[in-house]
């Protein structure tokens, strides 16, 4: 029969609210509030791009929830069985990515600076134009 294989060792993540350094805590753009354990991104104006096609199906506009990257504190993704979507504030810029699984990006973009909850889409293959407006709870 062979050696049994050990059971599983558990790993415990780091707890969601996991403070993120870049953008929460005394002095930071959003204030000495702790990092919330999820975010909201509304996603708006996208549009079928120039190399659409019917099988890429229809802009995801809409509203998604993203729950804290566990292990690391300044990202937050959602991936279900329908869309990936995932923001991460960085030192020098906000970036977000939204994409169908399976089928081309939707959104991929980067602000200008850090902690910002507004940024534009730079894709312009099968998806093109609109916008991601982040909420933090608690915050704005």
């Amino acid at each position: 029969m062979g050696t049994p294989i050990p059971p599983p060792v558990a790993i415990d993540p780091v707890a969601a609210g996991s403070p993120c350094p870049i953008c929460w805590g005394t002095g930071k753009p959003f204030g000495a509030a702790g990092t919330p354990e999820e975010i909201v991104v509304n996603f708006s104006g996208i549009n079928k791009g120039p190399n659409w096609v019917a099988g890429d199906g229809e802009p995801l506009n809409g509203e998604y929830t993203l729950p804290q990257i566990s292990g690391y504190p300044c990202g937050f993704r959602l991936l279900n069985f329908v869309v990936g979507v995932e923001v991460v504030f960085l030192p020098t810029h906000t970036s977000i990515f939204m994409d169908r699984l399976s089928y081309p990006n939707h959104f991929d973009g980067d602000s200008r600076g850090p902690c910002d909850l507004l940024v534009y889409n730079d894709e312009d293959d099968h998806f093109t134009g609109g916008s991601a407006l982040i909420t933090i709870p608690g915050v704005v």
